[in-house]
């Protein structure tokens, strides 16, 4: 029996036998005895890339940060139209 709860979140322990072998990091043996072998690490392994995925993803701007996004452009302008004014 095998705990996966640090990969998956099940906290119930599961079999593992030849139809369902693989095991994923963090898996702690709770009952019997079992031979590994390693088969991918850090960005290759399921973990890695899962991660590597959300590094890369683009974040896109919420509908606040758009908004004043907008807001500050137009102060920007409007700052600048004024600042003109005064040099004339």
């Amino acid at each position: 029996m095998v705990n996966e709860s640090q990969a998956t979140g099940e906290a119930k322990d599961r079999r593992k036998d030849f139809h369902s072998p693989l095991l994923s990091g963090g898996t702690e043996v709770r009952e019997g005895a079992c031979a590994m072998v390693v088969v991918a690490v850090g960005v290759h392994s399921a973990w890695g890339k899962i991660m590597q995925k959300l590094h890369n993803k683009q974040k896109k701007a919420t509908p606040l940060q758009e908004k004043l996004a907008d807001v500050a452009s137009l102060v920007s302008r409007e700052g600048r139209g004024r600042e003109s004014e005064e040099w004339e």
